[in-house]
């Protein structure tokens, strides 16, 4: 329930922003059009500034650098993720930034690089040198994939020499953020402040000289005696393409080889990794294929379904989450306006389509959807674009009923309605939901608040913490975490009530489950067998879990008997008995197989082996499985 109201919040969200968007563009004003330019570059320099910020000692921001020993995760030990702290998505979002500023140099004249041009190529270069070193810096390998696919996509696009300068500004920026890559990659991110700063003013002087001697390199004049079209076009578009791409693959040729890129590139660690953790994905979709689950369903779900104890919260495919939050026909609704959204793009030759193109690729391969930033950087790109097409009155679809739809032969015929009440009635609903979900988000604010001042209290205000817990649930009641952190200031009684009344939104939460079967358990309630049973379902694949509920299962089958209900701790036995055949199952078939991921460290405990074999005795349950065990 809590993450279905998140996602119903930032979707409403991102519609105020795109509706202010297309306002902004439909002023049809040069000045409108500029300060979508200007937000869009502000983003971006702000994103790319502070992240190599981070890395030269600058600014001291919390896990803008993955540091690790782990080479199937990092080839040089350090990588770039910025404010964002992922890195695979803030080498997309760099990508897409990075092609935005080439697409708009490939098409400024000399002019643009001289005084009197305000010195708009040197600004503009200046940024797209930024942007290509952190997109290396970042080593993401699907980063770098697509932003390869829209850097193709947007040499389709130019034509002649906006094309060459195209290739001749891509190769030069890419040479120079490589070289400067390698320096950084070799000091692990972590380079000699004066000499790291003097390292990059120098490759951005030498890469803003270069690219305003490509802008002022004339056209290759024609022979003489040559027409236009004497060669087939085919061949001449496959050599221009293949030149272009050696342009741009020759800087960049000894980055891989100096700094282990491309031994990293070929492990098939993360692609093998990815194509299990996309089956349980796509068994969990068949569970609810068309109507989807509601919000964050694999970050909840994803335990109850792994075939292996990967760690993962995240599905690493945008659009597979999408299936399984709003179903196939969701994830056919969102393809066709993401689709419909890029066909002025495409037919105006648009300088956004590359970047926006890269954001959608590189989402398929990982969780970019999981970050609101990556929805509004998508609608600006969509809406600068269109502005720059003249295409925005064509496209945009109305969000009310024309009046020319309105005055159709129902409403005359009827006379229901007229046009203005229509339009008020329905602004007024628009008014009233956007307003409760803003109600909504307010409360669930100050839910958190009163929890973290509940969790800052020391250990002696036990009675304190209780109550400002009981007032957070009592403004967010769905929230889990609250439930679960009052359950265990509370009473037995009263924390299985509390968290039997979260089961009404989270039914198939591991936490709640076991949560119970504990509260349960010190209530000296069989039913607690039940509980820890469930609980174990919903994730098999903890070993501390599956060791506490056998403990806990033995304590309470022994606490029943000696209270004299004895056919009552033989049937908690004999759930306790199924857990530990179940957990020595697992732990077999893990450990049998040691080159299968094990993320989790899953395995046998000596105290769940001890308890197994008490609860098989006490059960008086031996089938010839058990005994062979």
């Amino acid at each position: 329930m809590q993450s279905t109201l998140e996602a119903l919040r930032l979707w409403a969200f991102l519609g105020v922003f795109a509706a202010a968007l297309g306002g902004l563009a439909a002023a049809k004003s040069l000045s409108a059009r500029r300060w979508l330019e200007a937000g869009w570059l502000l983003i971006g320099g702000l994103l790319a500034v502070t992240a190599l910020a981070a890395v030269y000692g600058l600014l001291p921001i919390p896990g803008a650098i993955l540091r690790t020993a782990n080479p199937a995760v990092s080839a040089t030990g350090a990588r770039l993720g910025g404010l964002l702290q992922y890195p695979n998505a803030f080498g997309a979002v760099m990508a897409a930034f990075l092609l935005e500023r080439l697409m708009r140099l490939a098409r400024m004249e000399r002019a643009a690089f001289t005084r009197a041009g305000s010195w708009r190529g040197q600004r503009a270069g200046a940024l797209a040198l930024l942007f290509a070193l952190a997109l290396l810096l970042s080593e993401s390998r699907g980063a770098l994939t697509a932003a390869l696919g829209g850097w193709a996509a947007g040499l389709a696009l130019l034509r002649g020499a906006e094309r060459r300068r195209y290739a001749w500004h891509s190769a030069v920026f890419a040479g120079a953020a490589a070289v400067l890559a390698r320096g950084l990659a070799a000091a692990q991110l972590a380079p000699a402040p004066v000499p790291g700063a003097l390292a990059l003013a120098a490759g951005l002087a030498a890469a803003l000289l270069a690219s305003g001697r490509v802008a002022s390199t004339p056209p290759r004049p024609r022979a003489p005696h040559t027409r236009p079209n004497a060669a087939p076009r085919a061949p001449r578009r496959a050599r221009a393409f293949g030149t272009a791409a050696l342009l741009l693959a020759a800087p960049l040729a000894a980055l891989p080889a100096s700094a282990g890129f491309l031994g990293r590139g070929l492990r098939p660690e993360t692609a093998s990794a990815r194509a299990v953790m996309y089956a349980d994905a796509a068994e969990l979709l068949r569970r609810s294929p068309w109507l989807g689950q509601g919000g964050d369903v694999w970050r909840h779900a994803f335990r109850r379904v792994q075939s292996l104890p990967y760690v993962g919260s995240e599905v690493h495919s945008g659009y597979l989450d999408l299936a399984l939050d709003l179903g196939l026909l969701g994830l056919a609704c969102i393809l066709l306006w993401l689709g419909g959204m890029s066909i002025p793009l495409l037919r105006a030759r648009s300088a956004l389509l590359p970047p926006y193109l890269v954001l959608l690729l590189h989402s398929a391969i990982d969780f970019d959807f999981s970050y609101g930033l990556v929805w509004l950087l998508l609608l600006w790109a969509a809406t600068m674009g269109i502005a720059e097409a003249g295409s925005l009155g064509r496209l945009r679809l109305p969000v009310l009923p024309r009046p020319g739809l309105v005055r159709g032969a129902f409403f005359r015929a009827r006379g229901l309605l007229s046009p203005r009440p229509l339009r008020i009635v329905c602004s007024g609903l628009i008014a009233a939901a956007l307003l409760l979900l803003g109600v909504s988000g307010l409360r669930e604010a100050e839910s958190q608040r009163l929890q973290r001042q509940a969790l800052a209290q020391p250990p002696e205000a036990h009675r304190e913490a209780a109550e400002l817990l009981r007032r957070s649930l009592a403004l967010a009641p769905y929230r889990t975490t609250v439930r679960l952190a009052l359950a265990e200031r509370s009473a037995p009684q009263e924390a299985a009530s509390l968290l039997q009344a979260g089961l009404r939104y989270e039914p198939e939460r591991a936490e709640l489950w076991f949560a119970l079967g504990q509260a349960l358990a010190q209530a000296d309630q069989p039913a607690a067998a039940e509980a820890l049973r469930r609980g174990i379902e919903l994730d098999p694949y903890d070993r501390v879990k599956q060791t506490a509920a056998l403990r806990e299962l033995w304590g309470l089958a022994q606490r029943l008997q000696a209270s004299g209900g004895l056919q009552q701790a033989e049937a908690v036995a004999s759930v306790g008995t199924d857990l530990y055949l179940s957990f020595l199952r697992l732990a077999e078939g893990i450990a049998a197989n040691p080159s299968l991921r094990n993320d989790r460290a899953f395995r046998l405990t000596e105290e769940a082996m001890s308890l197994g074999r008490e609860l098989q005795q006490r059960a008086h349950f031996y089938t010839s499985d058990a005994a062979k065990k």
